[in-house]
């Protein structure tokens, strides 16, 4: 969570229970992570489907040529 005031970052604990988090430097750092992310991330639809579905085609691919050379 970000607002003029402060920076707090949540992490999971348990199922029902978190951590908060203050510390300016990490959420700083936290925040920068996050910013990274996005930044390389890539749309769902579009070019990303077309590159995803490529790299799929290309992985089951190889997982049926390692089977072929198990079955001979």
């Amino acid at each position: 969570m970000k607002s003029d005031a402060e920076k707090k970052v949540f992490v999971p604990y348990t199922n029902l229970t978190y951590f908060k988090v203050i510390d300016k430097n990490t959420t700083n750092q936290i925040e920068e992570y996050v910013k990274k992310q996005i930044e390389f991330s890539n749309k769902l639809s579009g070019e990303a489907s077309f590159q995803r579905s490529k790299f799929f085609n290309a992985m089951n691919q190889k997982i049926d040529n390692k089977i072929l050379k198990l079955l001979l």
